[in-house]
């Protein structure tokens, strides 16, 4: 089974001082909520967003 590859713009590594959505918030430039993205791919270690407005795709990891 061939599995597509997704290339993100950017890499974020997330930590319990800096929530998610802050950071979020910050990339994109305004306030953001994650009902303003769409997951792409969500796997154990890693997870992919795509922002509904700009089109940027975030990866995340907490590891």
């Amino acid at each position: 089974m061939k599995s597509e590859r997704i290339i993100a713009d950017i890499v974020l590594k997330v930590s319990p001082e800096t929530p998610l959505c802050h950071l979020l918030s910050k990339l994109v430039g305004k306030m953001v909520t994650l009902y303003d993205f769409v997951y792409i791919y969500k796997g154990e270690d890693i997870a992919t967003l795509k922002h509904l407005d700009s089109d940027l795709i975030i990866s995340y990891t907490l590891k």
